[in-house]
């Protein structure tokens, strides 16, 4: 698991996703890592705090030899490393604990 790669999804998130109920702006700290799967796929949970709407998205990343790409439009392919080792259990059960009481900026814990 890449901590970096989970940010900028999440940073893409932000920015591109708004409230379908009320429009409002999804800020990172209401963005949660649900699901890490080692195919690549991300479960996120979002909350709005404008008017309290839950939803889940799905994010997939593709690593390919020559450059990552992106499945969604319009949104910048994630920039990965050529070679990382599978993602355990224990990977996922770590960063699920790390997130589960984080009450910081993503913008700060990665820059």
């Amino acid at each position: 698991m890449n901590i970096r790669e989970v940010h900028e999804i999440i940073q893409q998130i932000s920015e591109t996703l708004t409230c379908p109920r009320c429009k409002a702006r999804i800020l990172p700290q209401h963005i949660r890592v649900a699901e890490i799967h080692n195919n690549g796929d991300y479960l996120f949970d979002v909350e709005c705090k404008r008017c309290d709407a839950e939803m889940s998205l799905s994010a997939h990343v593709e690593r390919v030899a020559s450059s990552p790409q992106s499945h969604a439009a319009g949104v910048p392919a994630l920039k990965s490393a050529d070679k990382r080792p599978p993602i355990t259990q224990e990977d996922v059960v770590a960063m699920q604990n790390a997130l589960k009481n984080f009450c910081g900026s993503f913008i700060q814990a990665f820059s």
